[in-house]
């Protein structure tokens, strides 16, 4: 299958907090596997429906993004 995205993407490990767009709060933690300009993947327990719109916080070791 032809790779359709427009950036590649990259491996990386990074903790991150999510929930959807429509809601104030984070609940759900996640990693992310890969990562781009336009998109990452975030690997989680708890997933989301395919087309929610959602809000990503990136962890760092002193502060978040």
């Amino acid at each position: 299958m032809a790779e359709k995205r427009r950036a590649k993407r990259l491996p990386k490990r990074l903790k991150v907090r999510f929930g959807e767009a429509t809601k104030p709060d984070f609940p759900y933690n996640g990693m992310t596997n890969d990562v781009s300009t336009t998109g990452l993947f975030v690997v989680s327990s708890t997933p989301m429906r395919p087309g929610t719109r959602v809000h990503v916080e990136i962890l760092t070791a002193t502060t978040s993004l």
